[in-house]
């Protein structure tokens, strides 16, 4: 096994991960080094998703920052503006559903 694995493991199975885990405020969904899927439990909200996921290349953790990108954790495939709009239909949100540019986007407008 690798340094950085060893040391993401070490990590994944640390008191505080599993403090966060144990508190429903995070899981890991799989691992398949050097990515790894998480669900992060989300705000509490009407017609919102308990959890948003995201997929984590966690090469050359921890002296390099691991890079994210969010997560359709049903499809276990990157997720895109459609599928954000899929979700807010099937879900009934009817608020903002992404972010561009530091600027919200209402929903049913074009993502450019």
């Amino acid at each position: 096994m690798a340094p950085d694995e060893r040391a993401l493991r070490a990590a994944l199975e640390s008191a505080a991960f599993q403090s966060g885990a144990d508190g429903g405020r995070w899981r890991l969904v799989d691992l398949a080094w050097p990515i790894g899927i998480f669900a992060v439990t989300a705000a509490a909200r009407p017609n919102s998703p308990s959890e948003y996921g995201l997929r984590i290349d966690l090469s050359s953790y921890p002296q390099q920052p691991p890079t994210a990108t969010p997560w359709d954790l049903e499809l276990d495939a990157r997720l895109t503006p459609r599928s954000v709009r899929r979700a807010s239909v099937r879900s009934g949100y009817s608020g903002l559903i992404g972010k561009r540019a530091g600027r919200c986007t209402p929903r049913g407008t074009a993502w450019r």
